[in-house]
């Protein structure tokens, strides 16, 4: 039975213990309490770096390895005058997010309060509770209630000079990799580029983040995701000069500032000991992991008027477009990348609303049976048709949703679609029409996807064997000690996989044997060149015989030509998609193009 009274006694004075305690492991005692008694998922005592909404965290529980984080500016104001900022969310994904926009779908998904705390006068730190896989307990009285007086606890502590030497010095570095802060990149990043104004070098600023850290996170672990990012700051300390300063800036951001350069090929030679050196496999959670990084340069070349904080912003926009390329990639800032990011930016926040508002369609393109001539299955694609930019394939929106997170509630979305279309053609075209459906990455390895999908299923009713999930190389070996469970699951849904795009990832026969894949499809780029490349004929023909003997179904996509799908037909391939076959269609184009067979079946 929860006691309210007795519990917050208790609480309050574990609180209390911090004023005659030691404040530097003190402070994280407090908050595990406070997590502990409130059920929270998350709890922070963070301070406030600037008027812009940037916070760094001085102590946390559990410690995750979060650096810092963003709030809107109308929250970020509210804490500063002293406010409470308190929300409610009306879900739950698992998720730790922090707001970045009022109108946040995505957002709206967790419980978070944070309280300000009060230095010399004015609001300087927060402490801060989510609540994301977890709901709150009590009521939101009870919750000021009892963390209100608990935050003027930590308050009165912050008085001693003591603590704020303690703190000074945990707000200037990170705590997980020990490298410096944002705060404290930007402070030496000023005195560099002023150093350079007097001494005409050049002062460059190099912006690092983590290739698909997310997925790689969920696949090791957080624990091992926090020995991966240790390794990283380690590899970038032995890489760079004495002189060079390197931070940690976010989650998996680093940022390095060169001094004392003579040229741009300067820079050019340390972006080749960062691509020499992340060759080499990181050892993390008993498995070889290979690190991957998009890297944004920007240049200060004395010009006037330019500040620390814009020199970082256009770094990070150089990251940003090399990631968008496909990452791995360096890019140098331009002016023109200023666009581009105003795009993204849009985008981003149209995404929101149109996920909202399921202004999305899902279109279907047609699988032809080689055999007997009929369609017998589709593919799902999204599409969006933008208010202001026309109908937008996957390819220019779906990387924004990736990042985001967006991805997962959309991926739903579509897979409720599809379940509802493909009861549609079960019943009334075939019991064994097949649907396939793209797997987002992200979506793949986020915990609770196979609930999620039974979960859909059972709302639709449609039978397992009718839905196809279509995953890429890639995602399935980045991790199979955590991809195989999840394969076996859905194979015990009775959900089949498709092994996408096959012949330009990893290509290793040997995993055939060891994961269930029910179909293998034929990337496009073998297909489109039957008719004028021998090698490519060749290695067709040879994973159709490939998969005819071990039983599983073959799939070439892109055929765009009569030669191209009388070569399949004549050498065993089982399905075939593509524009000579049929073009991405609406449910209802498609309904029409399959209405014939439906009325020759009835009678």
């Amino acid at each position: 039975m929860f006691q309210p009274q007795t519990n917050a006694t208790s609480m309050m004075e574990s609180v209390a213990e911090l004023v005659n305690g030691d404040p530097d492991t003190g402070f994280n005692t407090a908050l595990s309490r406070l997590g502990q008694f409130f059920h929270a998922d998350n709890v922070s005592l963070t301070k406030i770096e600037s008027v812009e909404g940037q916070y760094s965290i001085i102590a946390q529980w559990p410690d995750a390895g979060f650096s810092g984080e963003t709030l809107n500016p109308w929250r970020h104001h509210s804490l500063l005058a002293g406010q409470t900022v308190l929300q409610k969310g009306s879900g739950q994904d698992g998720q730790r997010h922090i707001l970045m926009s009022d109108d946040d779908a995505a957002a709206q998904d967790a419980d978070f309060i944070r309280i300000p705390i009060y230095h010399s006068g004015k609001v300087t730190y927060c402490l801060g509770l989510d609540w994301v896989r977890h709901r709150t307990k009590l009521s939101d009285a009870d919750q000021l209630q009892i963390l209100e007086p608990a935050a003027r606890l930590i308050q009165s502590v912050l008085q001693s000079q003591q603590v704020t030497d303690i703190l000074r010095t945990l707000s200037r570095c990170d705590r997980l990799t020990g490298l410096v802060n944002r705060s404290v990149v930007l402070d030496y990043l000023e005195k560099s580029m002023a150093r350079a104004r007097r001494s005409k070098d050049l002062v460059a600023v190099v912006h690092l983040n983590i290739d698909r850290f997310k997925i790689i996170n969920d696949a090791l672990g957080y624990l091992n995701g926090d020995y991966l990012l240790k390794a990283v700051a380690n590899r970038l300390v032995d890489i760079f000069r004495e002189i060079d300063t390197i931070a940690r800036i976010g989650n998996d951001d680093f940022v390095v500032v060169l001094e004392h350069l003579n040229s741009v090929e300067n820079v050019t030679h340390s972006l080749q000991r960062i691509e020499a050196e992340f060759k080499a496999p990181m050892f993390i959670g008993g498995q070889n992991v290979h690190v991957q990084l998009s890297k944004g340069v920007a240049i200060y070349a004395r010009e006037a008027g330019v500040r620390a904080e814009a020199l970082l912003r256009d770094a990070e926009i150089a990251m940003k477009t090399a990631k968008d390329t496909g990452g791995n990639e360096a890019r140098f800032f331009v002016p023109e990348m200023n666009t581009a990011t105003k795009i993204r930016s849009g985008l981003e926040h149209d995404l929101h609303r149109a996920l909202n508002h399921s202004e999305f369609q899902v279109h279907y393109q047609p699988q032809l049976c080689l055999q007997t001539g009929a369609v017998t299955g589709a593919e799902a694609l999204i599409r969006w048709p933008h208010p202001e930019l026309g109908m937008l394939p996957p390819s220019e929106f779906l990387w924004i949703a990736e990042e985001t997170g967006l991805i997962i509630p959309l991926s739903e979305w579509i897979l409720g679609e599809v379940c509802a279309a493909t009861l549609h053609w079960h019943r009334n075209v075939h019991k064994d029409f097949q649907v396939a459906v793209n797997v987002s990455p992200r979506w793949f390895t986020f915990p609770g996807f196979p609930q999620s999908v039974e979960k859909i299923l059972d709302h639709v009713d449609l039978p397992p064997g009718c839905l196809e999930f279509e995953i890429t190389e890639d995602v399935i070996l980045s991790n199979t000690e955590t991809t195989g469970p999840l394969l076996a699951h859905l194979k015990d849904l009775g959900v089949k996989i498709t092994l996408d795009d096959f012949g330009t990832g990893y290509s290793s026969l040997s995993y055939l044997r060891n994961i269930p894949v029910n179909t293998l499809k034929i990337d496009r780029s073998f297909v489109s060149n039957l008719e004028t490349r021998k090698t490519d004929a060749a290695i067709v023909l040879a994973l159709i015989t490939l998969c005819n003997n071990l039983e599983i179904e073959i799939v070439a996509e892109g055929v765009e030509t009569a030669e191209q799908l009388a070569f399949l037909k004549d050498n065993g391939c089982h399905l075939a998609q593509g524009y000579y076959i049929g073009r991405p269609e609406c449910r209802e184009a498609l309904n029409e193009r399959l209405e014939p067979r439906t009325k020759a079946a009835a009678s």
